[in-house]
């Protein structure tokens, strides 16, 4: 008899159970609603409507937020939001205006987050209007910071969030697309990269990742980590997925190669590995990547190949091997881009995204909601011998838990 026949079958038994528990406690998405925010054309909230943001409130109350008014970096351009009550939205509000900043100012990028224990933040870029010529990267933005302590009725005046002679512009950005996520010890740790500092294209190989960090809610922010630039991805508006206790990953856009720009950190964000690629994940343009409460690890992007004609819904239990799970493709001839979303209290998925259609590619938010099943999941697992290398594998399937 194989004296090595009783370690032989501990092996497999507990390489089956740890393959089992990665893939059977992943998340499944159906879809269950969508609607637009507001009609196309139907106000100034509407003209090149563009980088939505949606948040749960403490309250519980879901809010929207994008940019629109004029053409991006014109004057005119401002922050609009509006508020979901019985399945409707509300008529959208006017919540931010680059004049409160400086004469003529425009703002973009606008980034709601509610933290535990603090006040609503809006977080959004502002700076001087560049009309005609505008370089596609080259704005020379930064910064600034509102809240709210009554679900954005009222919001206090823009402030800046700070100064890092390291940055390009000098200035801290905030969030440059994805919502911070608050850490164990309560601080609040926003992921950002340094192109609205950039003045033009010449600098586009110096596109790099940074992350800031407030320690008391939002009062004062520094900078945590400044990642080193990665020319051959040129990364951009990154996004967190938390992976273990005090393990993240980045994700976010790229504007060179043909690999989903990622770093990772083991010490909750205060060091982080040079930026990569992450093949498995084919993103193209800016995704939306968010670990839910059961540790199921999503993204939101446009597929590579697809411009954005086609959106897509991918999970992962570990952050590296990715499956589809819901497609959120628009009409043919129109666009999908620019995704952002929250998990509420409910379990339940948000995501808003721009959307054109029609020869004049007239934008709206499209607002849809996934909801979020655990599948049922192995809980007892044995094993009876059959020969040396070969097993029985049997479990008992209990109902998941509510989501």
């Amino acid at each position: 008899m194989d004296s090595w026949l009783p370690l032989k079958q501990w092996f497999l038994v507990t390489l089956a159970a740890l393959l089992l528990a990665d893939c059977a406690h992943a998340a499944n998405l159906a879809f269950e609603s969508a609607r637009d925010v507001f009609a196309a054309n139907s106000g100034p909230w509407a003209v090149d409507a563009d980088s939505a943001t949606i948040v749960q409130t403490t309250s519980g109350a879901i809010l929207a937020a994008w940019q629109g008014g004029n053409r991006k970096r014109l004057p005119g351009v401002d922050v609009w939001l509006s508020r979901l009550a019985d399945g409707q939205w509300s008529a959208p509000e006017r919540i931010a205006d680059g004049e409160a900043t400086g004469k003529d100012f425009t703002v973009a990028n606008p980034v709601l987050f509610q933290p535990e224990g603090g006040p609503l933040l809006l977080f959004y870029s502002v700076g001087p209007h560049q009309r005609g010529g505008v370089d596609k990267i080259g704005r020379n933005m930064w910064g600034v910071l509102q809240t709210s302590t009554d679900d954005g009725r009222p919001w206090s005046a823009p402030r800046p969030l700070g100064k890092d002679a390291r940055l390009p512009g000098g200035k801290l950005n905030g969030p440059t697309k994805n919502p911070p996520i608050q850490l164990a010890d309560g601080s609040i740790l926003v992921p950002s990269s340094n192109e609205s500092g950039l003045l033009d294209s010449s600098d586009l190989d110096r596109l790099a990742w940074h992350f800031e960090k407030s320690r008391d809610l939002g009062r004062t922010w520094s900078v945590a980590y400044i990642c080193p630039p990665a020319p051959a991805l040129r990364p951009i508006q990154p996004g967190f997925l938390r992976l273990r206790e005090s393990t993240l990953r980045a994700v976010g856009g790229h504007q060179a190669g043909n690999e989903t720009a990622s770093a990772t950190s083991q010490n909750n964000g205060d060091e982080w590995s040079a930026v990569s690629g992450l093949p498995s994940l084919p993103v193209v343009g800016a995704p939306f990547p968010v670990t839910l409460s059961d540790g199921t690890h999503l993204c939101v992007f446009n597929p590579r190949g697809s411009g954005s004609s086609r959106l897509r819904v991918m999970t992962s239990r570990d952050g590296e091997r990715w499956q589809e799970q819901v497609n959120l493709d628009p009409a043919t001839g129109s666009r999908a881009h620019y995704p952002q979303g929250v998990q509420s209290a409910d379990g339940r998925l948000h995501v808003v995204f721009t959307q054109d259609a029609g020869p004049a590619l007239n934008p709206v938010i499209r607002h849809v909601v996934l909801k979020t099943e655990l599948p049922a999941a192995p809980v007892a697992l044995q094993a009876t011998a059959v020969s040396p290398y070969q097993i029985n594998l049997q479990w008992a399937v209990a109902k998941p838990s509510p989501v």
